[in-house]
Parts: structure tokens; sequence; C-alpha cells
């Protein structure tokens, strides 16, 4: 789910529900997933959406950075689920 995320938010709602039926909501693995539903964005999305709509060339520093922001938003959900 953290790899599919950036690309598509859709797919990763989809990956999210098969979690949930597997493991069920309120397991380890379906806080997890749920918490980096809300702490990560569609970082492709957005570049391609909001940067073409003001005619912004140049994005590769912003696609590091949200990238890394989406790492970050990934450890983080880790870390809140297993100390809380």
């Amino acid at each position: 789910m953290s790899f599919l995320r950036p690309i598509s938010g859709n797919g990763a709602l989809a990956m999210l529900t098969n979690i949930f039926q597997k493991y069920g909501p309120d397991s380890f693995y379906g806080l997890v997933g749920s918490v980096m539903q809300g702490a990560t964005d569609t970082t492709i999305y957005i570049l391609a959406l909001y940067f073409s709509s003001i005619k912004v060339k140049k994005t590769r520093y912003a696609l590091l950075v949200g990238l890394f922001a989406d790492f970050c938003g990934v450890i983080a959900a880790y870390i809140v689920v297993k100390f809380f």
C-alpha cells in the first residue's frame, strides 16, 4: 500500500479494503493502513494536476519532497499505531 498510495488513491483504497477483509479493521495491519491512508497523499496526481494548471515546468525537487513526505507518513503511521 505504501508504494501504491503516491500513484493511485483509489488503488490504495481498494488495497485497504482487502486488508480490512483479510485481517479486520481493528488489527495492526488495518490500523496502520488507515493511518497511512490519512497521512500520505497521491503525490504524482498532485504534481500532474496542480502544477500543470499553473504551468510549472520544473517539478524535480517537488517530486522528491513529495515522495519523502509520503515516506515520512508511512514511518509515522507505523510508529503511531505501534505505540498507541
